[in-house]
C-alpha cells in the first residue's frame, strides 16, 4: 500500500474553504450493541443498532479573529444554522460531504511564542457522502 500525506487536505464551509487549519478529525461512526440473548443461548448474542451514530468532527484552527474567513465559523455557531461541509482528503483524492452544526468554538490558551488558536466542533447532521474529488 502507498503511503500518503495528509498536508493539503481541505475542509470547506458552504462552499468557501477555511483558512489555517492544523488538524481535523473526520465525523467517526459507530454503532451501539443490541443485546439478542435469550434463555437458550450459549453466549451473550448481539447485533449493530440502527441507525449507526455519526459522531463529532473537530479541528484546530489558528485563529485571526479579524478574518472574514474565520468569522464565518463564528457566524454558523451565532446563528444556529445548519451548513454543508466539505472535507477533500489529499492522500485519497477522495471527498466528504455532510451537513453539520457549528456547536463549539473554543479559543485556546494563550501562550508566549505561539499562534492564537482554536477548536472548533462541528455536529453532523448527516452521514458523510464519499465521493471522487
Amino acid at each position: 500500500m502507498a503511503k500518503k500525506r495528509s498536508h493539503g487536505t481541505t475542509l470547506k464551509i458552504n462552499g468557501t474553504a477555511c483558512s489555517q487549519i492544523r488538524n481535523i478529525t473526520p465525523p467517526p461512526m459507530s454503532r451501539d450493541p443490541i443485546i439478542v440473548t435469550d434463555l437458550d443461548s450459549t453466549i451473550q448474542e448481539k447485533l449493530p443498532s440502527d441507525p449507526e451514530d455519526i459522531g463529532d468532527v473537530t479541528f484546530e484552527q489558528i485563529w485571526d479573529i479579524d478574518s472574514t474567513n474565520h468569522n464565518l465559523l463564528q457566524t454558523a455557531f451565532d446563528s444556529m444554522t445548519e451548513d454543508t461541509y466539505i472535507i477533500t482528503y489529499t492522500n485519497a483524492s477522495k471527498t466528504a460531504t455532510f451537513t453539520a452544526y457549528c456547536i463549539n468554538l473554543t479559543p485556546a490558551q494563550v501562550v508566549d511564542k505561539t499562534a492564537f488558536a482554536r477548536t472548533v466542533t462541528l455536529m453532523p447532521t448527516s452521514k458523510p457522502a464519499y465521493a471522487a474529488a
